[in-house]
């Protein structure tokens, strides 16, 4: 099977921090709550393309350097690929500030994942999906699951900020919240 990873909030820590410092930000900016599901800065708050674009400047080189692994994140891609499953990365790192492109590929390097090949996509997943003959999607934001199940292929949802849910009718999605929830799912 070969499935495609993302990157912050699935194999990096990195949502829970955008979140903290987000709202911690919007008691400054005050502009109110959009979508209280949402765990995403863009989603979330009223904020302006201006004010995103300068939380994003600010924090972003940061956050991306500092942010822990998931728990169980990288014993479990290493397992997925001993397994036979080829593995892939599609994160959308970089869309903002093109370091963070280095600074992921970096990390990877450091922690031993660079074997596996990364892939920078900043539109649809579905498209890079079904460019490279994905099977599975395993990713965080709600979104990029809604559009990728639509178009046919699986996807796992890792569901670790939000109270957004997808219905149990959607049987191209699964639903986790760790990565020991993942690994059940290929037992």
């Amino acid at each position: 099977m070969k499935i495609a990873i993302d990157l912050d909030g699935v194999v990096f820590d990195s949502e829970r921090i955008y979140f903290e410092r987000s709202s911690k930000c919007e008691e400054e900016y005050k502009t109110g709550v959009r979508d209280e599901l949402s765990f995403r800065l863009q989603d979330r708050f009223n904020w302006s393309e201006k004010q995103i674009k300068d939380f994003m400047n600010k924090n972003i080189v940061d956050v991306c350097s500092c942010a822990p692994f998931m728990c169980g994140a990288k014993e479990s891609i290493l397992k997925l690929k001993k397994l036979g499953h080829e593995v892939v990365f599609i994160t959308s790192r970089g869309g903002f500030v093109l370091e963070e492109q280095q600074i992921t590929k970096r990390l990877l390097k450091e922690h031993k994942l660079d074997n596996i090949p990364l892939y920078f996509t900043f539109g649809n997943k579905l498209c890079e999906c079904r460019e490279l003959d994905v099977d599975l999607l395993i990713d965080d934001y709600y979104k990029n699951v809604e559009c990728v199940s639509g178009g046919g292929i699986n996807c796992i949802y890792f569901n670790t900020l939000t109270k957004k849910h997808f219905p149990k009718s959607n049987t191209l999605v699964h639903e986790v919240s760790s990565w020991q929830e993942v690994m059940a799912y290929f037992e």
